[in-house]
């Protein structure tokens, strides 16, 4: 049975005591903004706390630009991985609701503990499935939160690709996260993506081969369609940013075309 510890002051000082102990089970943090989150020892890939500290400590997902709370309201999170962001956005944004996507098993399992425990399931619409530009099965590799869809037909876990474009051209978005492990290409590149009315949109892009320059072709798609960049870190394997548009209205008679303008992605 595992052993959940709760620390009701949400110190990671007492955390990492935990840690240092090496207990077995997980340990459960209340966090000062209000969710609990369950914390698993490092095992098999799994790293819950660096999550949770970039999630709650760093804090990437806090806009760098003014939010009137009250107005966020559709929240499409792609790569939700554990729930961390979930709870995050459903913490900040008291009248929002979250679609999420999630491939790994694993992580949909935790991600709905998580959610439970605070009892925010109701507000979430989780799909177990990897974001993608059509419907397809796919692999996975089995390497915790870096899991990535393997185009080679190798991937430990073989999971669905769901086409993402039907939610994301559905209503207007007040926030798009894309954090999936580099498949953000294919959706970036889509034709359909200039149909999608996001109004802030944070990405964390990832280094692939295929791709010379994956940051600048990140920031060449998002500011043709419009959108203003905020960095928030840069490396070589991976970076992180906010980007930034007014609202259209959708022309009345518009039909987003099919197809990937970056061929090449298109399988991602």
């Amino acid at each position: 049975m595992q052993f959940v510890h709760e620390i009701s002051i949400g110190s990671w000082p007492t955390y990492l005591w935990w840690r240092m102990r090496r207990r077995r089970g997980a340990v459960t943090l209340r966090l000062r903004m209000g969710p609990k989150i369950i914390l698993r020892p490092r095992v098999g890939g799994s790293n819950d706390y660096g999550v949770a500290y970039e999630m709650f400590v760093e804090k990437y997902y806090v806009s760098p630009r003014p939010v009137v709370l009250g107005d966020v309201s559709r929240i499409v999170d792609l790569g939700a991985n554990i729930g961390f962001s979930c709870l995050y956005w459903l913490a900040a944004y008291p009248n929002s609701r979250v679609i999420a996507f999630e491939p790994h098993p694993g992580h949909v399992v935790q991600a709905w503990l998580n959610l439970k425990l605070n009892g925010l399931q109701d507000r979430v619409e989780v799909h177990p499935a990897a974001a993608g530009i059509c419907n397809r099965s796919v692999t996975i590799s089995d390497e915790g939160m870096a899991s990535t869809v393997k185009e080679d037909g190798l991937g430990a876990l073989t999971v669905e690709m769901r086409d993402v474009f039907p939610t994301l051209l559905e209503a207007p978005i007040d926030i798009l996260k894309i954090d999936i492990e580099g498949g953000e290409y294919a959706i970036l590149g889509d034709s359909r993506f200039e149909g999608v009315e996001a109004e802030r949109l944070v990405l964390e892009w990832h280094a692939r081969a295929d791709v010379s320059d994956s940051r600048e072709w990140c920031l060449r798609r998002l500011q043709s369609l419009g959108y203003e960049i905020s960095e928030i870190f840069n490396r070589d394997s991976h970076g992180m940013l906010w980007a930034f548009r007014q609202r259209r209205t959708r022309r009345a008679n518009a039909s987003p075309a099919s197809g990937s303008e970056v061929r090449s992605y298109a399988s991602a």
